[in-house]
């Protein structure tokens, strides 16, 4: 065989593989592509409507509230007519607020004065939804009939006595589902667009009119499934890669499309270039043969070595990086990027790697500081739960026992309450309300709580309020704000030391100052001091807690908009917390934030449902110190039967019992003794959805384990109250 076939085939034999290899490379990079633009425009669709979504709950919420006025409830439509237009005015986001009756006339309409002619009610659909029992109805773009333009109907049923009434309405803008659009800072080549049941376009990038329909394909796809990704011509006549998804909540649905040559161009360039490359390969390949042969070996001899060392640190590449030949170095380069890319994926596994040695390391950390911090009180529990069954004790030994497990179970439950505070609201679960509150009174609250137990001690606490200052939030929070910064200052003070707390007016916040005289902290712990589960102190001597108070000082100042800061001197010199809130721009209502202390009632006829033993024998133990009469029942069906012979006042109901729950037992009882029994919950379950069904069930009033004394007293003192008018409780 001659030399020329030779050398011929060995450029066969190393163009043809190479070629080979590039289009499948191309092959799997514009797959690729494709995928990762896929799942990237998927999940801005989730992030997208879950946002969407909550805006809608958002109002759904407002609307509920405003179903339950008193003014609405008792059919003073003018006076509820005059509250519709204050809601609206709060709610900039709000066309009008209408209400509707059962037969579908509308009753009111803030876009017209009380008493007007009003059109009939648009949209059914929504609207028998809402008179069907839905808790919720959201409908799809309307033009407005009374004012110009679009809106989005959300409606609520008005539930009167278990009847449906009214249909409350709020007719949403447009305008600010545009801006949520406009919040995804598209490029201005690709789309996205929220439609609604219908087809119409509740909001779109770039803009449509809601009188328009969304694309034929579009409209087709989401009929068909909840969410996908296909390719088709837009509204605007674009090829497009289109993702969309549908809302299981209003039933909405978003697109959001990328053209088709953006997601495919990187690869289609690769491609362009193999082929190119191809061609040029081919036709140097025969007159050149020889001299290529002379040429190819040492780069074809690289790529092999670069090929082979994918994956390595050292990536050898300079022979082929500077080959006269183009498809080599464009292979080389393709070599060289595959490399970064793996080595930037080694790089990522080892920080994920690394940051799951750390997560575990921290959960290890957690479990064990939370050991130590249950059995420090569980220790002196059982110690002083020994002295007391001890036959011999002393009045100022059982006195003493007596406060050691009073001070326990409180620590106890701060800690319960602190991990599920924080859990709550690292989980944005917590809803802070928005009331006039003055800061200095929350923190002679505060302040007064912690010397009624004893806490401070002998060290100096002084409040320095030389006026007034007022603020916007929730009372009991911000009270659970400084409740823990003047914890975290006692546990930081020597029994001797000195607190000095602040509340002063600086421009336009509210400043919240407390210093203290202990053990401060250095520079390292400036950038950490108020993460979740860190402590100054560290080691096997600490001062108590989890790590948790300041983590939820931050957050929960920052959900009313304020700062927190932490200074310190050094080690040994005191640490100063400062709090900033913005100010309350105006004061137009009288302040309700005051805490009122309750005066406890005697002699009422109790009767407690618990199936355990503990809990029964010690509550019925307690209130009966107290002056009261007390029955029990150990399971949910004798209770039913003891509740109805004996007819007492109050029945405090467990809810998780095994043969009949509290729940069926406060049905059963609302069933046979109607509203002569005031029924309280007590359940180690707290969250809001609990609550919720224990007053469909029946319960007058919910309480969560374990219940203080003062608790209990403030619950029966309401249930006097509510069964004589215009009750007064005895006082102790």
């Amino acid at each position: 065989m001659r030399l020329r076939t030779k050398v011929f085939q060995l450029t066969l034999l190393t163009v043809v593989p190479t070629i080979t290899f590039a289009i499948v490379l191309a092959t799997v990079l514009l797959y690729r592509e494709r995928e990762v633009q896929r799942i990237g425009a998927q999940d801005r669709n989730r992030a997208f409507m879950t946002a969407v979504d909550s805006e809608i709950r958002g109002h759904v919420l407002t609307l509920k509230a405003l179903a339950t006025s008193e003014s609405l409830m008792s059919g003073a439509l003018s006076k509820f007519h005059a509250e519709m237009t204050r809601v609206l005015a709060s709610q900039p986001d709000w066309r009008s607020i209408q209400l509707g009756s059962t037969s579908r006339e509308q009753v009111l309409n803030t876009s017209r004065p009380y008493g007007a002619k009003l059109p009939k009610i648009r949209d059914n659909v929504s609207f028998e939804r809402t008179l069907n029992g839905a808790d919720a109805a959201i409908g799809g773009v309307l033009p407005l009939e009374i004012t110009e333009g679009y809106g989005i109907p959300v409606r609520v049923p008005v539930v009167k006595n278990g009847r449906i009434q009214y249909v409350i309405t709020a007719m949403l803008n447009l305008e600010r589902f545009n801006r949520l659009v406009e919040a995804q800072h598209l490029y201005p080549s690709w789309i996205i667009e929220l439609v609604d049941k219908d087809g119409h376009f509740v909001a779109r990038f770039p803009y449509r009119s809601p009188a328009e329909l969304a694309s034929e394909p579009f409209r087709t796809v989401v009929s068909q499934s909840t969410e996908g990704w296909y390719r088709a011509t837009t509204t605007d006549g674009q090829d497009a890669y289109t993702a969309f998804k549908t809302s299981e909540y209003t039933g909405w649905s978003v697109g959001f499309g990328i053209p088709a040559a953006e997601v495919n161009v990187s690869a289609w360039r690769a491609i362009w270039i193999v082929g190119l490359g191809t061609v040029i390969l081919v036709l140097l390949a025969l007159p050149f043969s020889y001299w290529v042969s002379r040429h190819v070996s040492g780069p074809i001899t690289d790529l092999l070595q670069m090929a082979r060392s994918l994956g390595r640190e050292n990536l050898s590449s300079n022979a082929a990086v500077n080959s006269g030949i183009r498809e080599v170095r464009e292979l080389s380069k393709a070599f060289i990027d595959a490399a970064a890319a793996i080595s930037e994926r080694q790089k990522v596994i080892e920080q994920e790697k690394r940051a799951l040695e750390s997560a575990d390391r921290a959960k290890d950390e957690f479990l064990a500081m939370l050991g130590h911090e249950l059995r420090n009180p569980l220790s002196a529990v059982v110690n002083a739960s020994a002295l007391l069954s001890h036959p011999v004790l002393s009045v100022e030994s059982r006195m003493a026992a007596q406060s050691v497990l009073m001070r326990q179970t409180a620590q106890l439950d701060r800690l319960v309450n602190d991990l599920l505070d924080v859990g709550r609201v690292v989980a944005g679960k917590i809803e802070i309300a928005r009331n006039p509150l003055e800061l200095g009174e929350v923190v002679d609250v505060a302040v007064q709580a912690f010397k009624a137990t004893g806490r401070i001690g002998h060290r100096s606490v002084q409040i320095h309020r030389p006026e007034a200052v007022f603020t916007i939030g929730d009372f009991a929070r911000m009270e659970q704000v400084v409740m823990n910064l003047l914890s975290n200052a006692l546990a930081h003070t020597n029994e001797n030391g000195a607190i000095e707390i602040s509340v002063v007016q600086e421009k336009d916040f509210a400043v919240l100052c407390v210093a203290d005289d202990g053990s401060g902290f250095g520079e390292e712990a400036y950038s950490a001091i108020f993460d979740l589960f860190y402590q100054v102190n560290s080691g096997s001597h600490r001062k108590g807690g989890l790590g948790m108070g300041l983590t939820l000082v931050k957050r929960l100042v920052e959900l009313h908009g304020g700062s927190v800061t932490a200074f310190s001197a050094g080690r040994g010199k005191g640490a100063t917390f400062t709090v900033r809130l913005p100010l309350a721009n105006a004061i137009t209502s009288i302040y309700s934030g005051k805490t009122q202390a309750v005066m406890p009632t005697r002699g009422l006829k109790i009767l407690i449902i618990d199936d355990n033993d503990d809990v029964r024998i010690s509550m019925r133990m307690l209130l009966e110190s107290e002056g009261h009469s007390v029955s029990v029942a150990m399971d949910g069906r004798s209770g039913v039967d003891a509740a109805i012979s004996l007819m007492p006042q109050i029945a405090i109901v467990d809810i998780g019992m095994p043969d009949m729950n509290g729940y069926d037992v406060a049905r059963e009882l609302r069933r046979r003794l109607g509203n002569d029994i005031f029924l309280i919950a007590m359940t180690g379950y707290g969250a809001p959805r609990d609550i919720k069904m224990a007053k469909e069930a029946g319960f007058d009033e919910h309480i969560t384990k374990p219940a203080s004394l003062t608790e209990l007293q403030a619950l029966l003192t309401t249930a006097a109250a509510s069964m004589v008018p215009d009750a007064v409780p005895r006082s102790v």
